[in-house]
């Protein structure tokens, strides 16, 4: 199993570049030993959610919109559902209504929708699982933010329309396009490396993502990488405690394998990013080259993920956690000032 190299067109002097070829060496012998076995999955401190109450509001609407009869049923049931109908349909992007109502007619009688509908019913039955994890998410939350409301939960089946919805007050899930590869229809134009998240195990994991933007607080003014990175790190720091048994590479989208070669190559992958001095890089297209999605970051070598500086930030974070440990996840996340959490967190694989 190959590991993470150095890219040959390195701008490291001669002697560096063969200090950290051997370097290289070294690790991908111990990665070796290490990284082909399962990831290990630990928990982080569970606080006790004993006390702690929510309202769970979930809302199975799938049969309601494959239920409808006519055109004016439907229509009735875009105006109950408003986001729905504009995040999910695109109902503004209809003539009128009439058209409308006409057309989410036909889709939901659609035979390769009943296909979906009948593998959703099948692939989430009661959904009693995801009751329990979305349950505990929420109640995490206010636990750390005592004000938290939890917002409503809807689910619908769309014909592959959309993933999800998120605002404070409300989250809609498009079951379907998360059946997972068994499916008999997935998500058209979406890479490999993107589509393998659209699974059942990712939902809650990714509602917490999304969750945690809403305390994420940023620097608007500061444009370099390292912000972007640290903004990151919060938010999978964030997911990680609000859901602490969850593994590291559910939480970031790496398969096991990926997670545990970028983990054990952070030496390498930082040394790179140094050398190519894109910590304080504020050009978006430089950026975009290890922040975006990328099936690999090949700035850095051929089997490192896409993303990779999404996952340094957060080892940044929890650097700076680590350190200081009297710092809560509610101070962690109200901090703008990502360099003072850089240089704080003391951050230097070897």
């Amino acid at each position: 199993m190959p590991g993470i190299a150095i890219n040959p067109r390195s701008s490291f002097r001669d002697d560096n570049h063969y200090r950290m070829k051997n370097v290289f060496l070294i690790l991908f012998a111990f990665a070796l030993l290490t990284a082909c076995g399962a990831e290990k999955d630990t928990c982080v401190d569970k606080p006790d959610l004993g006390g702690i109450k929510v309202d769970l509001n979930i809302e199975r609407l799938e049969d309601d919109w494959k239920n409808c009869e006519s055109e004016e049923a439907m229509l009735a049931f875009m105006n109950r559902n408003p986001e729905i109908a504009s995040v999910f349909f695109k109902r503004d992007q209809y003539p009128n209504d009439s058209i409308f109502a006409k057309v989410m007619l036909e889709r939901a009688k659609n035979p390769a929708v009943d296909t979906l509908y009948n593998e959703s019913k099948k692939r989430f039955g009661d959904f009693s699982d995801i009751r329990a994890d979305l349950e505990e998410t929420f109640k995490s939350i206010k636990y750390q933010y005592p004000d938290f409301v939890a917002p409503k939960v809807k689910t619908i089946i769309s014909g592959l329309a959309n993933d999800m919805y998120y605002s404070d007050s409300l989250i809609v899930i498009g079951l379907d396009f998360y059946l997972g590869k068994g499916a008999t229809f997935r998500p058209i134009n979406y890479p490999s490396y993107v589509l393998r998240r659209y699974d059942k195990p990712y939902i809650v994991p990714g509602i917490a993502l999304l969750m945690s933007q809403r305390y994420n607080l940023t620097n608007g003014k500061d444009r370099t990488m390292l912000s972007d990175m640290v903004f990151y790190g919060k938010s999978y720091y964030f997911a990680k405690q609000i859901l602490p048994c969850t593994p590291d590479s559910l939480l970031i989208g790496y398969t096991k394998e990926e997670y545990e070669e970028a983990n054990e190559h952070q030496p390498v992958i930082w040394a790179s990013l140094l050398q190519n001095e894109m910590i304080y890089e504020t050009g978006h297209m430089e950026k975009s080259r290890f922040m975006d999605e990328r099936p690999n970051t090949t700035e850095i070598g051929p089997k490192c993920p896409g993303r990779i500086g999404r996952f340094v930030g957060w080892k940044i974070v929890n650097e700076y956690m680590e350190r200081k440990p009297e710092t809560s996840l509610k101070r962690l996340m109200a901090e703008k000032n990502s360099t003072l959490i850089f240089k704080e967190s003391k951050y230097k694989p070897s």
